[in-house]
């Protein structure tokens, strides 16, 4: 493979521009060619060559006429990121007239590659020398002590106050988009927020209404569970917050039969949303904490009263253990007495011996159903 065949392997390009006079693409006044040429240097590494654009005409003393050009290049490895600001200004001449073809692209290449380890080359804008067309001609002693400091005081000061621009035009880009994505982010979180005040605005509304307008229904039908004992649920509002009320698994326990006194037990718990789910089975524990109460009423008496004060006292008995999250022991909690004028007491000692020893008995016996059921799971 003769020489010019490997040069061609070592360059991938879609075409290559000339820059004879008269016969330039963009026109007779253009200089800058705007392609972009890859050179392969190893199996990882690559040069990539452009911004090729023309600069003055040199003429030297025995005659001859050569084209500053000034290029932009960077080396990199295959596959990695390119950034604009990892690039190189490089200067080089040839004779006027000379395509930029594989020739010239090669050793441009072979130049740079030898120029950059050298310690006295200008970093703003490296001085390649005059490169021959001639493929066999790459001697080293091809540079113009006029030209280098031609480019040193004209061109690199030029190309460095560029990058220079360059960098803070980036810069303040970069500090445009924070401060536009800060702003867009503080309106959005302002937005948020504003949503957020309305919509709990709005609940609390709603949740006031139901305060003011509070029920305890029963649902579904009386039923009997694995143990014997029959069960019902009820549904209501708590009237401290406003959420929604579960009363679970109420049974009736026990009577004292001088006062007329009744002992329930339940599972109390309260949602904000009406529909979040739960398991409902005659036969699981359901969730919420356990209670027991007591009324001078049946329950089924203070559903059936036409007096709204019956249903919000029982409520108010039930709402404020219901919130009790962090006291829930586990253990069969007594919340209190209401009596026939709806007055709430919440001390056990003051009910009758025979309720005492009832909730007593009862508390004991749940204590002990936890312990059996805790000695099943292990």
């Amino acid at each position: 493979m003769g020489v010019f065949s490997k040069i061609k392997e070592m360059i991938r390009r879609s075409r290559t521009p000339k820059l004879e006079e008269g016969n330039q693409q963009n026109g007779e006044n253009s200089k800058r060619l705007q392609e972009t040429y890859t050179i392969q240097l190893s199996s990882n590494q690559s040069l990539m060559i452009t911004a090729i654009q023309k600069g003055e005409r040199m003429q030297y003393s025995n005659g001859e006429i050569t084209d500053l050009m000034i290029a932009k290049v960077i080396k990199y490895k295959n596959g990695e990121h390119i950034s604009s600001l990892n690039q190189e200004s490089v200067a080089f001449e040839i004779p006027s007239g000379t395509p930029i073809d594989d020739i010239v692209l090669n050793k441009i290449s072979q130049y740079y590659m030898y120029e950059r380890n050298m310690p006295d080359n200008n970093k703003n804008c490296m001085y390649l020398g005059k490169l021959s067309h001639d493929p066999y001609d790459l001697g080293n002693n091809n540079k113009s002590a006029y030209v280098e400091k031609y480019i040193n005081e004209k061109i690199a000061p030029q190309i460095e106050r560029e990058k220079q621009e360059q960098i803070q035009s980036q810069l303040r880009s970069y500090r445009e988009t924070q401060e536009r994505d800060a702003r867009k982010q503080r309106e959005f979180v302002a937005g948020m927020q504003e949503e957020y005040k309305e919509y709990v605005q709005q609940q609390n509304e709603i949740k006031n209404q139901r305060i003011k307008n509070p029920y305890l229904n029963q649902i579904g039908e009386e039923y009997v569970s694995k143990d014997g004992m029959r069960y019902k649920d009820y549904e209501g509002i708590n009237i401290l917050n406003g959420d929604f009320l579960r009363l679970r698994k109420m049974n009736k326990v026990g009577k004292d039969i001088n006062t007329g006194t009744y002992v329930y037990t339940g599972y109390v718990s309260t949602t904000a949303n009406e529909n979040s789910a739960e398991i409902l089975s005659k036969d699981i524990t359901p969730e919420g904490i356990p209670i027991c109460f007591t009324t001078d009423r049946k329950i089924e008496e203070i559903m059936q009263s036409e007096d709204p004060k019956d249903k919000v006292t029982l409520l108010s008995l039930l709402s404020e253990k219901s919130l009790d999250y962090e006291n829930n022991n586990g253990y069969l909690n007594y919340i209190g007495k209401i009596d026939r004028y709806n007055r709430i007491d919440r001390n056990l000692a003051e009910t009758s011996e025979i309720i005492q020893s009832t909730v007593t008995r009862v508390q004991q016996n749940f204590y002990k159903q936890r312990i059996q059921e805790t000695q099943k799971q292990m």
